[in-house]
């Protein structure tokens, strides 16, 4: 009977040791997939950043653009039809916050 326990215990430590084994391994893993989300987090941030640069220059553009046209426009066209013409370019800068 004894020869009995003592393999049960055996068996049972080598199950431990494994399960031990395999959670060791397991925190490896998500310590390296914590790194990697950082690092696609970072990423992601840069790129939001630079995103907004982007849109900020083209909204400074678009509204240099707008200033310069809607002169030209209006002198052409005395009674205001072209200051109407400018319906979309207007309509492409208000989505912009203008």
């Amino acid at each position: 009977a004894s020869a009995l326990l003592r393999e049960e215990g055996e068996r049972v430590a080598q199950e431990l040791v494994g399960a031990k084994l395999r959670l060791a391994e397991s925190e490896e893993q998500l310590v390296k997939l914590r790194r990697q989300l950082v690092k696609a987090q970072e990423k992601s941030m840069s790129f939001a950043s630079k995103l907004t640069r982007l849109e900020t220059k083209f909204y400074a553009k678009m509204k240099s653009t707008l200033r310069d046209v809607a002169p030209s426009k209006a002198k052409k066209d005395a009674k205001g039809a072209g200051v109407a013409g400018l319906g979309p370019v207007q309509n492409v800068l208000g989505r912009f916050g203008s």
